[in-house]
C-alpha cells in the first residue's frame, strides 16, 4: 500500500461506533456545571447529597452519566427525598 503524507486512507472493517462507542457518554463537574448554570461547588455539593443521578466517583475524581443527566434535565429535575423543598 502507498502511504503518501495526506493521501486519503482506504476505509477499514471498523466502524466508527467500534471505535468510539459512546463518545461523551460522561461528563465533568464543570460541564454538568455549564448545563445547569450554576457554580461548581454547587455540583459538587449537589453531587455529595445524592441530587444529581448519574455520578460516579473514580479515586477522587467525580463523572456523571450524560444521558442521565440529560434525563434528569428533562423531567424537570426533581428533588432528592429529604431535600428542604419537601418537607
Amino acid at each position: 500500500m502507498n502511504s503518501t503524507p495526506g493521501a486519503l486512507q482506504p476505509a477499514t472493517d471498523r466502524s466508527e461506533a467500534e471505535i468510539n462507542p459512546t463518545p461523551h457518554a460522561e461528563l465533568t463537574v464543570d460541564e454538568v456545571a455549564q448545563l445547569l448554570r450554576v457554580d461548581r461547588k454547587t455540583v459538587y455539593g449537589a453531587a455529595s447529597r445524592g441530587e444529581i443521578p448519574g455520578c460516579r466517583r473514580l479515586g477522587t475524581v467525580i463523572r456523571f452519566s450524560r444521558d442521565a443527566v440529560l434525563n434528569w434535565l428533562a423531567e424537570g429535575q426533581g428533588r432528592a427525598p429529604g431535600s428542604r423543598s419537601n418537607r
